[in-house]
């Protein structure tokens, strides 16, 4: 790495880390909680993998649990999640977890800062490794890294910390200006020479509010990987318009629309379309969100590739006590053109997904869940079975209630 990109990536952390001021104790309220998931289940390719009789029944166990630091002009929360999975037909068990820190402040009524440092050390191929959760009253943040497609089958532990940060400044009653930066470093436990990086970058934005209902903007940003192996370097120049459009109280149109120019060690200079939109509609007894995104992200094995995605979920109040969902995402990954040997494999670039998910409270703090999941993933030559199955469980809510 030159002198310029460490001093690059040095100012980076410290801008992300820096926008936390000292959180004071005194007055603070402390709220805790945590939901803790048993299930059963059963997965037909429960890793992606090729072959032949790669069914697996299992029982799995899910802890989240979080802790909540409130103070007058801060917010400062820990978060964890820990998954167990025992299958029950050759295969060892397998366990995932993240934690990780967000704070959230206002040092004063123009200045809003954020920060969050994340650890995820999970299994590729699992389900919920390409199943994203999209909070409906967000729109979709720009992610940091793409799917490892490549490495689906492979039984390859991923290990990612993650560092962010952002300052919004509101300028005037209508304007308002934000900051980030970010670094990212990836770790993997096969094939490592090939797939470990370390990401850094930046940017900023403005915005402006034309109506009560309307605001739109322009933010830019420059991103750049690296990484160990053949794939050496690439760097992502970003120029976006943003828009956030409540049209009126049911509908609503978040996100940013733009352009992105990368050069990469492997696969040239090139130009495409980037940005994610997400088109929501809230009523009472039903939410609806569409979601689709471009970028051009990191990945393991693969290098720095052109991700492109789209995806909706739906949910439905059945009566007090029940709830009824649905997601669905398609995504795509195009591949840096090369003449290494690497390139010449056949490999997943695409894949679908599809979840239903039944939810019914029983008492205050307990749930039952049951969910049915449906996969395919594109690869080529390779014999990659579809994945279905599903899971029946219970949730239990402790600590405060949410």
């Amino acid at each position: 790495m030159t002198p310029g990109a460490r001093l690059f990536r040095t100012l980076t952390i410290a801008a992300s880390l820096g926008a936390v001021p000292q959180v004071a104790l005194a007055g603070d309220e402390i709220r805790a909680n945590a939901d803790v998931t048993t299930t059963g289940g059963y997965s037909s390719n429960p890793f992606a993998g090729t072959g032949k009789n790669l069914g697996n029944a299992y029982v799995q166990i899910d802890a989240d649990p979080q802790v909540r630091l409130i103070a007058e002009r801060s917010v400062l929360a820990l978060k964890a999640r820990i998954d167990y999975r025992h299958y029950f037909h050759s295969r060892s068990d397998t366990s995932d977890y993240q934690g990780g820190l967000d704070y959230l402040g206002m040092p004063s009524s123009r200045l809003t800062t954020h920060a969050n440092a994340n650890y995820d050390s999970s299994i590729i191929g699992g389900f919920e490794a390409i199943a994203p959760v999209i909070n409906p009253a967000q729109p979709p943040p720009p992610p940091k890294t793409g799917n490892d497609l490549t490495l689906f089958g492979t039984g390859t532990r991923r290990r990612t910390l993650e560092l962010g940060g952002d300052v919004a400044y509101i300028l005037s009653a209508r304007a308002s200006l934000t900051v980030n930066g970010f670094y990212s470093r990836a770790r993997y436990s096969a094939f490592a020479g090939q797939s470990n990086y370390d990401g850094y970058g930046g940017g900023a934005g403005y915005s402006r509010r034309l109506s009560d209902h309307l605001r739109l903007g322009v933010q830019t940003s420059v991103n750049r990987y690296v990484f160990q192996g053949l794939f050496g370097q690439s760097q992502v120049y970003s120029l976006q318009t943003t828009v956030s459009n409540d049209f009126n109280s049911h509908w609503s149109l978040k996100g940013a629309i733009g352009v992105s120019y990368s050069d990469r060690t492997v696969g040239g200079k090139t130009t495409t379309p980037s940005g994610n939109l997400q088109l929501c509609r809230h009523g009472d007894r039903t939410n609806l969100c569409a979601t689709v995104s471009e970028a051009v992200l990191p990945t393991g094995f693969s290098g720095a590739v052109v991700t492109q995605s789209t995806g909706a979920t739906y949910s439905y109040q059945l009566s007090e006590h029940a709830r009824f969902s649905l997601s669905a995402d398609y995504s795509h990954n195009n591949k840096p053109v090369s003449g290494n040997t690497i390139h010449t494999v056949a490999f997943g670039s695409s894949y679908v997904t599809a979840t239903a998910t039944y939810d019914r409270t029983l008492r205050q703090r307990l749930h039952f869940i049951a969910t049915t999941r449906y996969r395919n993933i594109s690869s080529g030559a390779a014999n990659r079975p579809a994945d279905f199955g599903g899971t029946i469980g219970f949730l239990v809510r402790l600590g405060e209630y949410r």
